[in-house]
């Protein structure tokens, strides 16, 4: 699922090859208004659901305070356009 949510670099919720262009445009280092970024969501998201035409993922965490007493955050951090590791 995590590759999905990589893939959709321009966040439109699915993965064409209007992305891959995206994605081509930023590694030969021509200006877009899509360049790679880190997005973060819970860890314990469900995303069982996740393929090409659904890569959409809650991605906006709001912390006012992270109380000590927590102990941890458990978060996933995905960067958009990163596909070294499925390449």
């Amino acid at each position: 699922p995590e590759a999905f949510i990589a893939a959709d670099i321009n966040r439109d919720g699915q993965v064409t090859a209007l992305d891959a262009l995206e994605v081509l445009r930023t590694a030969v280092g021509l200006g877009t208004e899509h360049a790679p970024q880190w997005v973060f969501f819970d860890a314990g998201a469900d995303l069982s659901a996740l393929d090409r035409n659904n890569s959409s993922v809650e991605a906006d965490l709001q912390l006012a305070e992270i109380d000590a007493a927590v102990g941890e955050l458990a978060m996933r951090g995905v960067l958009l356009g990163n596909m070294s590791d499925f390449a």
